[in-house]
């Protein structure tokens, strides 16, 4: 059952199928523009290493349907099953990065409707 009957969802469950179906979980994401590919790369290395405790600050589920897990964030646990999901790989170069993504729509692990190699 889709807890919002879109396409987008409707595709997730088709190529996921029973990991979509676990249990839904709602996060927040942020999108930031940085125009420069090269300082992209670079900021998303350089914030990497603080993401556990970005993690820690925003815990807010140790419980799933009513049970305490005995966990601070069962979101995670649960996020990782997701073959999407985790923190992100470090790239030296946007190029680097460029490959990686180019890799990932080809073997159609995701898709990028407008993606271009950058």
């Amino acid at each position: 059952m889709l807890s919002t009957p879109r396409a987008r969802y409707e595709r997730v469950v088709t190529e996921l199928q029973r990991v979509s179906l676990r249990g839904p979980f709602c996060g927040m994401h942020v999108h930031i523009g940085i125009p420069n590919e090269e300082t992209r790369i670079d900021l998303m290395n350089r914030i990497t290493p603080f993401l556990p405790m970005l993690l820690a600050l925003s815990t807010s589920s140790p419980f799933w349907s009513g049970e305490d897990t005995g966990l601070k964030c069962y979101r995670l646990a649960v996020a990782g099953a997701w073959p999407r999901g985790g923190f992100p790989d470090v790239f030296s170069t946007w190029s680097e990065y460029v490959d990686f993504v180019d890799k990932l729509v080809a073997a159609e692990i995701i898709r990028m409707a407008a993606w271009s190699g950058g």
